[in-house]
């Protein structure tokens, strides 16, 4: 897997670019947002990318940055969505406009995206906003310790909301005095406190 280039810059469309690395030249497929991004011809550039592989074509994508790939990823995983589709949709909107329409639900203001119908745009909406919710879970455990974040993670995956068990943490390490850098320790505690033990 090819999972970034760095080179000079030799062409550029609003679709497409070549990349020159040692010698040789790498067309990628881009959306348009990346395309605004990217420096002048003859100007070091380093885009992320993805090779989408299939028995009849090997066509290399690039990315501005690591959030345009995770986002393509994303919506390449959806049924019926193909790589120059989900460009589309990167031209179209941005990552993080795509993820605040997903989050809203707004499924009128992605079928304004060309080649995105109600049906497709609602098949967006459904399939990424559990995924993103989840992914919002991790990033607030961000802010913990290792063990604090892995043991919030245990006690949501056994039902209790993040809220909850962060807060039972907190009272497991100041008023029971928890070791903070045991999971185990930290998850019994706080499953006492929840208990009512």
């Amino acid at each position: 897997m090819i999972a970034h280039i760095r080179g000079i810059l030799i062409r550029k469309s609003p679709t497409r670019v070549i990349v020159d690395t040692a010698g040789v030249g790498y067309e990628l497929l881009i959306s348009v947002n990346c395309a605004d991004r990217l420096p002048g011809k003859g100007q070091e550039v380093r885009l992320d990318t993805y090779l989408h592989v299939r028995e009849d074509i090997m066509q290399l994508y690039g990315f501005a940055d690591e959030a345009e790939k995770e986002m393509f990823l994303l919506l390449i995983s959806i049924s019926g969505i193909g790589p120059k589709l989900a460009l589309t949709i990167l031209s179209g909107r941005g990552a993080t406009e795509i993820r605040n329409l997903v989050s809203r639900g707004d499924v009128a203001a992605l079928t304004t995206i060309p080649g995105i119908g109600r049906k497709t745009a609602e098949r967006i909406v459904v399939e990424l906003r559990d995924k993103f919710s989840s992914l919002s879970e991790m990033e607030d455990t961000a802010g913990l310790s290792t063990p604090q974040a892995e043991a919030v993670k245990a006690l949501v995956a056994l039902g209790y909301s993040r809220q909850i068990a962060e807060k039972a943490l907190k009272k497991a390490i100041s008023d029971f005095d928890a070791d903070p850098d045991s999971v185990q320790n930290l998850i019994k505690t706080a499953l006492k406190i929840l208990s009512g033990r």
